[in-house]
């Protein structure tokens, strides 16, 4: 089991910890972007947990008002996108 590319630090870990732990992990693609609020909901009657981690950069200097809203947009519209898609599977994910 590989690491996609060009993923965080945290993304890094998490997959090494499941990695580790003998944990199928399916990483999903980065398009659509987020800010398309689509998903294929589909998938996430097939797994047991989601892990959000998406979000622009924290590591980018300065924190302009106009940054610190794409700080949060980047993390809310995918929070609320997953939230929407799970509420349409028979079986949500047990962990969020």
């Amino acid at each position: 089991m590989t690491a996609p590319p060009a993923i965080g630090i945290v993304a890094s870990a998490t997959f090494f910890v499941a990695m580790i732990s003998a944990t199928r992990v399916r990483p999903t693609p980065m398009s659509p972007p987020p800010s398309a609020r689509t998903i294929d909901f589909r998938i996430l009657g097939e797994v047991d947990a989601v892990i959000n981690l998406s979000g622009a950069s924290v590591g980018r200097i300065p924190w302009t008002p106009g940054y610190k809203k794409t700080l949060r947009d980047s993390r809310v519209q995918p929070t609320q996108t997953l939230a929407e898609a799970m509420n349409q599977v028979k079986t949500p994910p047990k962990v969020f």
